[in-house]
C-alpha cells in the first residue's frame, strides 16, 4: 500500500472525521509543511545539525537585539511577538534569496526609517540564530528545499488551507512535484450539495447568544458528541460558553483555547504582578499574593516554617521587601542593626526574601494551586506556559520577568482535541476538521465577522503587495476569513449536517444596537433568497430572558411582566439577655460608646472588622506616630534624663521605625522627623514639674454593674503638692476633649477612678496635645466618682437590653466606617 501524506492542521481531529465518516485512514499521515519537513530531511539521512527553536524563542531572540535599534527601542513583549510573527510571515512568501528580496520589497516603500528598522531587526535575528547555532521554522522549511529528496509517498494538499509560497515550495520539492491539491469534501467522498436555506437566529446580546445554543442543545436533546459550535470571536465567546458550561456541569472540550486568565496560575501572576507595580511590596500587596484563593498558603508556611504568616506579611510588607534579594539584604540588615528582632522571625525573612528571592516563575510552580477537577488541566496548561516563557525570557535576554506580566495574561491556552461524552467549542477554521451531526455558528454580526480590515502597522498592505498578491494583505484575511465559513457550510452541507447561524444583534453592555453580517446575506442569496425583506422575515428573534438557563433569567422576565421579586427574609433571633459580668472594657471603649452607642454596638458587640488600608506612600500613620512619640515619653518615667539625652533616645526611635518601614522616598521622612522632634520636646517641656511615676502601668476595676475595666494609663505622674495626675498624650491636631467636661475626659476619669480604689489620690488627668502644646485638664472630684459610676451603669444596661442608638452629628457620622450599614435614618453628612 503507498503510503499518503496529506498537508493540513488539526491532524487528531480531521482523521477522527475521516474515520466517522467510513474513510480509511490506513498508511495515511496528517502533517502541516514543517513537520512535512523534518520528515523528509530525516527519510533523505540529512540531519539537522542546528538547534529548532521555538516560537517563544524566537521571540526572546528578536527581543534582545532591540535595544541596538533606536525605532523599536521601547517595544513591548506585545510589540515583540508581533514582529516575530510579521517576519515569520514575510519570509513564507519568498521562495529563494530571501535576505535581498526583503531589502528590496521593503525599500520600494516611502516609510524608509521603519522598513529600515525592520531590515536590521532581520538582521540581528538570523545573526544570532546563527551564532547560538539555532535554527527556525522557516529555517527547516529553506533547509528541505534544497536538501531533502523526493518521497514515495502521494502527497496531498487540504484546499480549505492553502499553505504559504515557501511552503508550496517544500511540498513541491518533497512530491517531487506530483502534490495534488483536494477538497475536504472530496476527501471524505461525498458529492457537492446546494446550500440550503440558512437558519439564522438574532440573539440580545453574545450571553444571550451562547444560552441560545446550549439551550438549544438541551430543549432537543442532542448529544454533547454530536454538536460543535464555531465561534468567529474566540477571545469573547470562549470564556461566555466556559462560564456557561462549567455553571451547569457539561462536558465541553475547546479547540480554540481559553483565556490564561480563567486559570489559578493566572491569578497568582496578576498578585504578583501587582505586588512589585502597584502595590510597591507594601502590606496589602502581599497579602493579597500569599494569601489568595489561588495561592497555597498552607504549603508555603510549611516550606519555610511559618506558624504565623500575618507577623511575617506585615514585617516583610512594613519594609517593602520584594523581588530584589541584594535591596532586601540590605533593609533586612538595617532592620536587625537596630534593635532586637525575634530571630525566628528574621531567619524566615533571608530564606524566603534573600536565598529564595521570590522568583516569580519558583513560585508559581511551586504555589500555584492546581484544581483537583476538570479545571486542573487549565491550571497546569497555564503553569506551564507561564513558567517556561519567563525561564526562557530571562535565560535568554537577562531582562527581569516584570516586563511580561501583562503580555502572559492576555495568552490563549489549552487547545484541546474534542473527546466522547462532551460539546466542541471551536474557530471556524477549526471546525472544518471537527464536523459533527449538528453545527452551530456563533458571533456572526457586522462588528465580530468578517470584521473591518486592519493593516499590519509593520507591514502595511502596499508593501506586503510587493511580495505577491496573495501575500496576507487586510484585505485578504478577510476573504480568507469569509472562504473559510464558506468552506465550513459547503463541508456541512455535503455531509448533511444540521447547521444554525446566530449573531447577537443587540449589545445590552454598550447598549448599541448590532446588524446582521453582510455575509449571512450573501448565503441566503446563494441558497435562493430572494430580496432583502424576505431576508429579514426568515431570521428567528429570540427574546430578552428567552432561556431558562439560570434564576437571573426568572428575575428578568418577572421584572419585563411588572411583577415585583422579593427576598425571603427570615425572622431574626433574639439577642440572649446578659448576666453577671458584662465583659472587660477598656476606658478607650467607654468614650466610643459616649461618641455614639451605635458605633460601640457594630465594634464590640457585633464585632465588626473594618482593616486600614496600607498606604505605601504614608511615611507613617498618625497610629505609628501616636505610638513612637508614646514609646519615647515613657523614658521620662523614673529618673528624668537631661533634655539632649532624651531627644538622643527618641531621635534613635524614630530611625529605629525607619529600618522597620523604609520610605518611598528617604527625603520625605525628614518632615515627619521634625514634627515627632517638636512633639516630643513639648511633651518634656509640659512635664518638667512633675515626677512621672510609672507608664503604661496595668490597672483592673471591676464594678457593682458587672463591668470589668482594664487598661493602662499613659503616664501617672507626681506633682509637688504630693498629689497624683493621669497624663494621656494626644499626637493629633482635632482637639477632642474640654477642660474640665468629665463625659469628654471619661478616659482619664475611669483611669483616676480605679486609682482611687487602689489608694492613690488623684486629683484629676490632664490630655497633653503634643503637636498643638495645649494641656485640657478635667479634676477628679469625689462628686464626680457617682457620675463615672452611672455612665457605666448605662452601658451594663445598654448591653443587657440590646439597646445602641445611633448619636448622629456630622463628626461622627462622617467618617464612620459603619455609615454604609447604618440603619439610622438619623445619620447625617
Amino acid at each position: 500500500m503507498q503510503e499518503r501524506i496529506l498537508i493540513a492542521p488539526n491532524g487528531t481531529e480531521l482523521l477522527r472525521m475521516l474515520a466517522r465518516s467510513g474513510i480509511s485512514t490506513l498508511g495515511l499521515r496528517i502533517m502541516q509543511p514543517v513537520e512535512l519537513a523534518q520528515f523528509a530531511l530525516m527519510r533523505s539521512g540529512v540531519p539537522l545539525t542546528e538547534t529548532p527553536v521555538t516560537p517563544d524563542a524566537e521571540a526572546a531572540l528578536i527581543y534582545k537585539s532591540l535595544p541596538e535599534i533606536p525605532y523599536f527601542k521601547s517595544a513591548s513583549l506585545h510589540d515583540v511577538q508581533n514582529l516575530t510573527g510579521t517576519l515569520r510571515t514575510l519570509r513564507l512568501q519568498i521562495t529563494d534569496n530571501e535576505r535581498d528580496t526583503i531589502a528590496a520589497g521593503l525599500n520600494s516603500s516611502p516609510f524608509a526609517e521603519k522598513n529600515d528598522a525592520l531590515l536590521k531587526v532581520y538582521d540581528a535575528y538570523t545573526a544570532a540564530l546563527q551564532q547560538n547555532g539555532m535554527i527556525d521554522s522557516v529555517g527547516i522549511l529553506r533547509y528541505a528545499v534544497s536538501r531533502a529528496k523526493a518521497l514515495s509517498a502521494e502527497c496531498l494538499v487540504l484546499q480549505e488551507y492553502p499553505p504559504a509560497p515557501l511552503e508550496q515550495a517544500v511540498i513541491a520539492q518533497i512530491s517531487g512535484g506530483t502534490a495534488k491539491t483536494v477538497s475536504l469534501r472530496k476527501l471524505l467522498q461525498k458529492d457537492a450539495k446546494p446550500l440550503p436555506m440558512p437558519q439564522i437566529t438574532e440573539c440580545y446580546g453574545a450571553v444571550n447568544e451562547a444560552e441560545y445554543i446550549i439551550g438549544t442543545i438541551f430543549r432537543e436533546k442532542l448529544p454533547l458528541d454530536q454538536c460543535t459550535v464555531a465561534v468567529t470571536d474566540a477571545a469573547g465567546y470562549a470564556p461566555l460558553f466556559f462560564e456557561l458550561t462549567r455553571r451547569y456541569n457539561i462536558p465541553v472540550t475547546f479547540g480554540c483555547g481559553l483565556p490564561v486568565t480563567l486559570t489559578n496560575p493566572a491569578a497568582v501572576l496578576r498578585d504578583y504582578a501587582n505586588w512589585l507595580t502597584a502595590g510597591h511590596c507594601g502590606i496589602d500587596a502581599l497579602r493579597q499574593l500569599l494569601t489568595g484563593s489561588a495561592f497555597d498558603t498552607a504549603q508555603f508556611c510549611e516550606d519555610f516554617c511559618i506558624i504565623h504568616p500575618d507577623q511575617l506579611i506585615e514585617t516583610a510588607g512594613a519594609m517593602r521587601l520584594g523581588a530584589d534579594a541584594a535591596l532586601n539584604a540590605v533593609r533586612i540588615e538595617a532592620y536587625c542593626a537596630a534593635a532586637e528582632r525575634n530571630p525566628l522571625l528574621i531567619a524566615q525573612l533571608k530564606e524566603i526574601f534573600v536565598n529564595w528571592g521570590m522568583d516569580c516563575a519558583k513560585l508559581l510552580r511551586r504555589y500555584a494551586k492546581i484544581r483537583k477537577n476538570d479545571l486542573g488541566r487549565l491550571d497546569k496548561a497555564a503553569q506551564n506556559k507561564i513558567c517556561d516563557t519567563l525561564e526562557r525570557f530571562t535565560a535568554m535576554t537577562g531582562e527581569p520577568a516584570d516586563k511580561l506580566f501583562s503580555d502572559l495574561l492576555q495568552m490563549h491556552i489549552c487547545k484541546e482535541n474534542s473527546c466522547e461524552g462532551a460539546l466542541h467549542i471551536t474557530s471556524a477554521s477549526g471546525a472544518l476538521t471537527s464536523l459533527r451531526q449538528n453545527l452551530f455558528a456563533a458571533g456572526l454580526s457586522a462588528e465580530k465577522f468578517p470584521g473591518e480590515p486592519t493593516e499590519n502597522y509593520l507591514l502595511l498592505d502596499d508593501e506586503l503587495a510587493a511580495f505577491g498578491e496573495n501575500a496576507p494583505t487586510s484585505g485578504n484575511l478577510i476573504l480568507q476569513a469569509k472562504q473559510s465559513l464558506h468552506d465550513l457550510l459547503q463541508t456541512a452541507a455535503a455531509l448533511d449536517i444540521r447547521t444554525e447561524l446566530s449573531y447577537c444583534g443587540y449589545d445590552a453592555a454598550e447598549l448599541k444596537a448590532n446588524n446582521a453580517s453582510s455575509v449571512l446575506y450573501e448565503l441566503f442569496k446563494k441558497a435562493g433568497g430572494t430580496d432583502e425583506k424576505a431576508y429579514k422575515e426568515c431570521i428567528h428573534r429570540t427574546g430578552y430572558f428567552s432561556q431558562a438557563l439560570s434564576g437571573m433569567t426568572e428575575i428578568g422576565r418577572a421584572y419585563l411582566s411588572g411583577e415585583t421579586v422579593a427576598a425571603h427574609e427570615p425572622e431574626s433571633a433574639e439577642m440572649p439577655e446578659v448576666s453577671g459580668n458584662v465583659r472587660e472594657l477598656s476606658p478607650t471603649v467607654i468614650e466610643r460608646y459616649l461618641q455614639c452607642p451605635k458605633l460601640f454596638c457594630y465594634e464590640q458587640i457585633m464585632k465588626l472588622n473594618v482593616p486600614e488600608q496600607d498606604d505605601v506612600f504614608q511615611v507613617i500613620s498618625p497610629l505609628d506616630f501616636g505610638n513612637i512619640v508614646h514609646e519615647a515619653m515613657s523614658h521620662l518615667s523614673g529618673e528624668k534624663p537631661a533634655l539632649e539625652d532624651f531627644l538622643a533616645a527618641a531621635e534613635q526611635i524614630f530611625d529605629r521605625f525607619l529600618t522597620e518601614r523604609p520610605p518611598m522616598n528617604p527625603n520625605d521622612a525628614e518632615k515627619y522627623r521634625s514634627d515627632f522632634k517638636a512633639a516630643v520636646r513639648n511633651g518634656y517641656e509640659k512635664t518638667e514639674d512633675m515626677q512621672i511615676e510609672s507608664a503604661e502601668q496595668k490597672l483592673r476595676a471591676e464594678y457593682d454593674c458587672g463591668i470589668v475595666i482594664k487598661g493602662r494609663p499613659d503616664a501617672l505622674a507626681k506633682l509637688p503638692d504630693g498629689t497624683y495626675r493621669i497624663l494621656d498624650y494626644k499626637t493629633g491636631r482635632n482637639r477632642k476633649h474640654e477642660n474640665d467636661d468629665y463625659i469628654s475626659c471619661m478616659q482619664v476619669m475611669l483611669y483616676a477612678d480605679m486609682l482611687r480604689q487602689d489608694g492613690v489620690n488623684v486629683t484629676g488627668g490632664d490630655y497633653l496635645y503634643l503637636a498643638l502644646n495645649e494641656t485640657v485638664s478635667c479634676a477628679y472630684t469625689p462628686e464626680r466618682t457617682a457620675l463615672v459610676h452611672g455612665v457605666l451603669a448605662e452601658i451594663a444596661d445598654a448591653m443587657r437590653e440590646n439597646n445602641y442608638p445611633a448619636k448622629a452629628s456630622k463628626n461622627n457620622c462622617m467618617y464612620c466606617p459603619y455609615l454604609g450599614i447604618c440603619a439610622e435614618e438619623g445619620a447625617v453628612l
